[in-house]
């Protein structure tokens, strides 16, 4: 049986648009339910900014039972690049979710960013990261 801390348990964010969520979301979680990607995973079916719901954009989740385990982190992304998802990424963690933080300040990793800083070693929901594919 997997034993899953909660304060541990992390998350690949990949934003979609409107048009191509529904089959990026069966994709997705067939690879997940068949045990090739994650844990687990979700679909929002909208997406909530600071200023309201974002109707144009789908965010679906892709979670680690650890984020601290970086070997499984970048597994699960590397699987997201090899099943040919493209756009970069950002990790975060659920405790940063459930404290509330959202936006910029809240990922442990980042790859929008420009600037390049070294993996972190420890959880922490606000460390820049940029990763070179």
């Amino acid at each position: 049986m997997l034993r899953i801390k909660p304060e541990l348990v992390g998350k690949w964010l990949l934003f979609f648009g409107e048009d191509a969520i529904d089959h990026e979301w069966d994709r997705i979680s067939q690879i997940v339910a068949n045990g090739l990607l994650g844990i687990s995973a979700k679909v929002a079916t909208k997406w909530h900014h600071a200023r309201g719901y974002d109707h144009s954009n789908r965010v679906v989740c892709v979670y680690t039972k650890d984020c601290t385990d970086l070997d499984d982190v970048w597994r699960v992304r590397d699987a997201l690049r090899a099943i040919g998802h493209t756009a970069p990424l950002q990790y975060k963690t659920d405790s940063a979710t459930i404290a509330g933080h959202y936006g910029e300040l809240s990922y442990m990793i980042d790859e929008t960013l420009g600037d390049t800083r070294s993996s972190p070693t420890t959880p922490t929901p606000i460390r820049y990261v940029k990763i070179n594919p």
